[in-house]
């Protein structure tokens, strides 16, 4: 998808950083040992970016889903310093990989609610079938 778009939508190619929380806690085990006043802003930049436009079109792409969804003109709510600082921490979560594993627990999680409704409907008196 072209990152550019109409005025309206505008807020919507704007680029924003996903990071994966396996990611994000690797963080924690390199901040064990802090610099003195440091400050830093963990986000998966260039490594694993994209638009909310570029995040829909990847997983109707990966998940194989039709998204629906709508846009609004409501308004909405630097990892460097820390690399620096520990360069050994690296991410290891591409934004293919983080919508993946989105969908495979969304996936799942779905399944396994539709399943339960089932058993749940199976179980009570309501959900047997009537014998007239």
């Amino acid at each position: 998808m072209a990152r550019h778009a109409t005025k309206r939508f505008k807020r919507y190619t704007k680029v924003r950083d996903n990071i994966h929380s396996n990611d994000l806690v690797q963080c924690f085990h390199f901040y064990r040992s802090p610099k003195p006043g440091a400050v830093y802003n963990i986000g998966g930049s260039r490594f694993s970016n994209c638009s909310i436009l570029e995040a829909i079109e990847l997983i109707a792409e990966l998940g194989g889903y039709k998204v629906s969804y709508s846009l609004s003109d409501s308004a909405r709510a630097t990892k460097r310093r820390f690399q620096q600082d520990f360069p050994l921490w690296v991410y290891t979560y591409d934004l293919r990989a983080i919508v993946t594993e989105l969908i495979e627990a969304a996936t799942e999680r779905y399944r396994g609610a539709r399943n339960m409704k089932k058993d749940c409907l199976e179980a009570s008196p309501r959900g047997m079938a009537s014998s007239s």
